[in-house]
């Protein structure tokens, strides 16, 4: 009876949270700007995703935007072939080799030095790419060596266990032991070195020393939903549980912020579900429902939410990198 209970209120909040989406990842019209103010995208996006899990888009140019170093914003759209893909991440990889030459030079560390390490922040809503962006880049910058790492925050997800009522919003800002991710970055960026955890999706929980940071590694990405929160950023909103919860105290830890984007909402919802059903379990779909139903709904009941709330941070950002 509990559990019957429980997918009505879910299933009333669902209508009430569906009837309020939002694109907000882009501007009123739908438009995409590039750097020298063309716009990339012209058609309107839909205000809600159609039922199929399958989004098609015309192939289109990656915006002629080479990086430089500087701190400009550059904004293109990679809703292009995969070999555009691959050029942007590449010239991505170029400004980062830039921006680390640029402040150290060509000077060597020893152990008692002071770490030499760029450390680039990366977010973006659930489903938006932040992963994959950061792991090609990565890929290229360790073509000959071992110089860069990539460490996810979603290890730093409370227990499923330890949320209890709130597990229904998992992935919110608050539902992250924001304090234990901002103190270890903190001693990992001074250090140089250190363990941290991950988020194991086989297990649904974090799994400690998942990843290793070492001094030898120049180029730190670090990649997670709300890393370019601000003090500053902190909107009037109904509900104290979804202001920043601290993360605002990671956004000077940046040498480089960026922020990845889906081509669409649509897109995104699709990468969600499709993610959710690899894991979908009989607990999930006694609340939700079942296959792409109970999927559709988890994701906009609670993904949904967090997408919009990530999506004006967008300004903060050095590089906007619109995924395909």
């Amino acid at each position: 009876m509990a559990i019957i209970a429980l997918r009505e209120i879910l299933l009333t909040a669902f209508v009430s949270t569906s009837t309020h989406r939002s694109n907000s990842n882009f501007n009123t019209n739908g438009h995409i700007w590039n750097r020298a103010g063309q716009r990339t995208l012209t058609s309107p996006l839909p205000s809600m995703p159609s039922t199929s899990l399958m989004a098609t888009s015309e192939p289109s140019p990656a915006a002629d935007a080479a990086a430089t170093g500087s701190t400009q914003k550059v904004e293109t759209q990679d809703d292009a072939p995969v070999d555009n893909m691959i050029e942007r991440y590449q010239e991505l990889a170029h400004k980062l080799e830039q921006l680390y030459d640029a402040k150290f030079g060509s000077s060597t560390t020893t152990d008692d030095d002071a770490p030499q390490q760029l450390w680039i922040g990366i977010a973006g809503g659930p489903g938006s790419g932040k992963s994959t962006s950061a792991e090609r880049v990565t890929e290229i910058l360790n073509t000959h060596s071992d110089i860069a790492v990539v460490l996810p925050v979603d290890g730093y997800h409370t227990p499923r266990a330890q949320l209890q009522d709130a597990l229904l919003r998992r992935g919110a800002p608050w539902t992250f032991d924001v304090a234990m991710c901002a103190e270890d970055l903190r001693r990992a960026k001074r250090d140089g070195k250190a363990s941290l955890p991950i988020y194991d999706r086989d297990i649904s929980d974090p799994r400690r020393d998942g990843v290793q940071l070492e001094r030898h590694h120049k180029f730190v990405l670090v990649e997670g939903l709300y890393l370019l929160f601000r003090d500053d950023d902190d909107p009037a909103r109904a509900h104290r549980q979804d202001h920043g919860n601290g993360w605002a105290e990671l956004y000077d830890l940046w040498d480089e912020r960026w922020f990845i984007r889906a081509p669409s909402r649509e897109v995104q919802y699709s990468r969600l579900i499709n993610r959710s059903l690899k894991t979908w379990t009989d607990a999930k779909a006694e609340v939700w429902g079942t296959g792409e139903e109970g999927a559709t709904k988890r994701v906009q009941f609670n993904d949904a939410k967090n997408m919009d709330l990530i999506a004006p941070h967008e300004q903060y950002a050095d590089e906007v990198i619109v995924t395909m």
